[in-house]
């Protein structure tokens, strides 16, 4: 009889540190480096790529309700790749261009381009909520166990991998809809009128990585998972 096991994806908590590690000298030239001008302003961050089921269009909705609610005191900074065709068929293509025109037509926002793994953490570190407004039931993305390493809170939909992982987190708005506009904006606000919820969700995010997802203990699991195969042999 054959066996199952779920080993999944990790982060390097050791060398990724929470914001709350970063001198504030640190931090703020870090967010100057991306055009934050504002010491106190909330910085809302998206990683991922620019396509439909990522929720991109959907978070410039939510982020214009806010920028018509807090004005400046809310900016967006969104960093991702976009799929590079003329041909008007690729869809993906022409979403992310379309993504691009908004962002530069949407005060506050701005695109930082598509960053290399070495740089995501640094980007990570400027903000103060992550925003992963997922159309989809998204598998487990890796890019939520980033944002929890750097310490931010993170506003999703309960969809897919996503619930395992923020059930339970301080803040999580499990009835969220990211199709609408309201919905999202509403479960951002939760955070951003809330700098205890926001702290209380960072450090539960931070230390749920360091517990269960660290590279070192998925390494572990992939070692002992391999033992386990080798003394079973084939026919288990």
């Amino acid at each position: 009889m054959r066996r199952g096991w779920v080993i999944y994806t990790g982060v390097d908590s050791v060398n990724c540190r929470p914001k709350w590690e970063v001198s504030n000298d640190v931090r703020q030239d870090l967010r100057r480096g991306y055009g934050v001008a504002e010491e106190k302003s909330i910085v809302l961050v998206f990683a991922g790529r620019l396509v439909k089921e990522k929720g991109v269009n959907e978070l410039l909705s939510a982020f214009d309700r806010l920028r018509s609610l807090h004005g400046d005191a809310v900016e967006l900074l969104i960093a991702g790749n976009v799929r590079k065709s003329d041909d008007p068929r690729n869809e993906k293509a022409s979403y992310g261009r379309a993504i691009l025109a908004r962002i530069e037509d949407t005060p506050g926002a701005r695109w930082v381009g598509s960053l290399a793994p070495a740089d995501v953490h640094a980007f990570l570190v400027v903000g103060d909520i992550f925003v992963m407004p997922s159309l989809w039931h998204d598998p487990f993305p890796t890019v939520m166990l980033d944002a929890a390493a750097a310490g931010l809170p993170i506003v999703a939909a309960a969809r897919g991998g996503i619930t395992e992982f923020l059930t339970g987190c301080p803040g999580f708005d499990s009835t969220m809809q990211p199709e609408n506009a309201e919905s999202l904006a509403a479960a951002i606000e939760g955070y951003m009128g809330d700098a205890g919820q926001r702290q209380a969700g960072a450090h539960w995010l931070r230390s749920r990585v360091e517990m269960q997802f660290d590279w070192l203990r998925v390494c572990a699991e992939f070692e002992d998972l391999y033992d386990r195969l080798l003394v079973a042999g084939p026919s288990q």
